[in-house]
């Protein structure tokens, strides 16, 4: 499976690893205007495929391949895609003044996920997000 490299490093006293749906985008949005030459900007996209959310995200990730229990994904590519196209749009319509709606362009995408570890921690157990060192008790 790929996943999204962590950027911590893994926990000792893993009990589990759990791998969380996600879709990264690279998007190419076009703004036309008027009397001007057209607007043009990538976007990196990741869709949240459990939770049905997209956000904007500062670069497309560094993938690995890793394995662990896979939590299933709510979304089918349709939708994510659509997710992904809409958070586009979004942030298009949040930072410029926009007369007619972009074409927005999937440039690139891949399905991953995100690695949680879960580890027993002062006879507690705790999830991890790999990526932004974020625990929660459980």
């Amino acid at each position: 499976m790929l996943a999204i490299k962590p950027a911590i490093d893994p926990p000792k006293n893993i009990v589990k690893k759990l791998l969380y749906p996600y879709a990264v985008y690279r998007i190419k949005v076009y703004v036309k205007r008027p009397f001007k030459p057209p607007r043009t900007f990538e976007l990196v996209i990741s869709v949240d495929k459990f939770r049905a959310k997209g956000f904007i995200s500062d670069i497309f990730p560094e993938l690995i391949e890793d394995e662990g229990e896979i939590i299933p994904s709510r979304l089918n590519d349709e939708q994510a895609d659509k997710i992904a196209r809409r958070t586009a749009l979004y942030y298009t319509l949040k930072k410029w003044r926009v007369g007619i709606a972009p074409d927005i362009e999937i440039i690139e995408k891949k399905d991953t996920y995100k690695i949680f570890w879960l580890v027993h921690q002062d006879n507690k157990k705790v999830l991890i997000d790999s990526i932004s060192g974020d625990w929660e008790e459980l």
